[in-house]
């Protein structure tokens, strides 16, 4: 028996804790998707420190590349309304 620091790629559940067998297929007890433990095609490897970094950082810009030029309409279209009103 051994350990191994992988998560199921069907629901994303830690199987770093799941006992593997060397002999035999291994279910995910989250939702009994079967991996191999000798395939490491079958099970994916956690996301490193790195790639969680790049993710939030690209999930920021593509918020950012949204909200800017939505908030530049906005601001338009409110000066061509104040603009528009008499003194």
């Amino acid at each position: 028996m051994s350990k191994t620091k992988s998560i199921c790629p069907n629901c994303n559940y830690s199987i770093s804790s799941q006992p593997l067998d060397k002999a035999s297929m291994t279910t995910c007890p989250e939702c009994g998707y079967r991996f191999d433990p000798n395939d490491p095609r079958s099970f994916r490897k956690s996301v490193s420190t790195w790639q969680a970094v790049l993710y939030i950082m690209c999930t920021i810009l593509i918020l950012f590349a949204i909200a800017i030029p939505l908030y530049l309409v906005w601001l338009v279209v409110g000066m061509f309304e104040f603009l528009s009103k008499p003194f």
